[in-house]
């Protein structure tokens, strides 16, 4: 397991002398529980640090911070003063303009520059959740993409979330993507 210290990610990463067959079983144990996050009552939020953030304000090759990224940005959260209104600004500017675009391959590449400039803002998970953390980034809002797999029943019956079929009740090609932002002064799975 190697650990990043900036991000508090880890990656799993072997490696294997030449001529041995490249096999490797990674087992995780997971536990899973509903949360929720009242955003309308500020709360006893843990207390991170600037320099703790500061990963998650980074831009990246396929996140940038700068130009049209920038510019979209300012425009969706103008007038916001609080960061839990941008973020709220800047998730319905997502849900009003973005569309899930299932001839996408995968989950789709994460290129904002690209669906920006284009003003094609249909795509996958990845694609659309690239597009609310580079957005977040640009307005001052630490975010990430968390990659996972989703491993319960939908509670609302959706066929396309989780393990839902008692013909297939194994969850390996049920992964996806979503964002993460730390709302500072609220409590709640931020990170």
């Amino acid at each position: 397991m190697v650990e990043s210290k900036s991000d508090a990610l880890g990656i799993i990463a072997a490696e294997f002398p030449a001529g041995v067959r490249l096999i490797l079983t990674v087992t995780s144990r997971i536990a899973t529980k509903d949360c929720a996050v009242d955003l309308t009552a500020r709360g006893a939020a843990p207390k991170e640090s600037r320099a703790e953030l500061e990963h998650f304000l980074q831009p990246t090759k396929l996140l940038p911070t700068d130009g049209i990224v920038k510019a979209t940005a300012s425009e969706i959260t103008k007038g916001a003063k609080m960061d839990v209104e941008k973020a709220r600004a800047i998730y319905e500017w997502i849900v009003d303009n973005t569309f899930r675009n299932p001839k996408t391959r995968g989950c789709g590449v994460g290129d904002i520059r690209f669906m920006l400039e284009s003003g094609d803002l249909g795509g996958k998970c990845a694609d659309l959740n690239a597009l609310y953390v580079g957005l977040a980034r640009a307005a001052d809002l630490p975010a990430r993409d968390a990659y996972g797999i989703r491993v319960a029943k939908s509670e609302m019956g959706y066929k396309s979330l989780g393990a839902s079929s008692r013909n297939r009740p194994e969850i390996d090609r049920w992964r996806t993507t979503w964002s993460r932002r730390p709302a500072r002064g609220y409590s709640g799975p931020g990170k």
